[in-house]
Formats: C-alpha cells, structure tokens, sequence
C-alpha cells in the first residue's frame, strides 16, 4: 500500500451529444490515465458545452 493520487476534472461536451456517449468517453479517459498513473483514482465529470460558459470557466477543448 502506498500513496494514492486524485485526480477530478470536468470535460465538456456538445450539449447534443447523448449522455451514455459523454461516460463512454469518460471512463475510457479514467482508464487510460489510471493504467499511465498507478495509484491514482480517476473521477471525470461531463457538462454540456454552452458558448455562454463563464469567463472565469477554463475550457481547454471542446469534444464534438
């Protein structure tokens, strides 16, 4: 046993885009860096993308 990292993050995603296809990317994301960054839990949370996000809000990409 040992140390273990969190990392929470907010991705957001066309406000069309079906929920269910949201997770799918989402937990495929989690696993990835999970499997890069041992002893790390992953938790990814999905918004709809609205161009009215605020200016303090940091988008780093939008995913259609």
């Amino acid at each position: 046993s040992g140390r273990i990292r969190d990392i929470e993050m907010t991705l957001f995603f066309d406000s069309n885009q079906k929920i269910c296809e949201c997770h799918k990317i989402c937990d495929e994301i989690e696993l990835q860096i999970s499997k890069i960054l041992s002893d790390t839990r992953v938790t990814i949370h999905s918004e709809p993308y609205f161009s009215e996000i605020k200016e303090n809000d940091i988008v780093c990409s939008k995913i259609t």
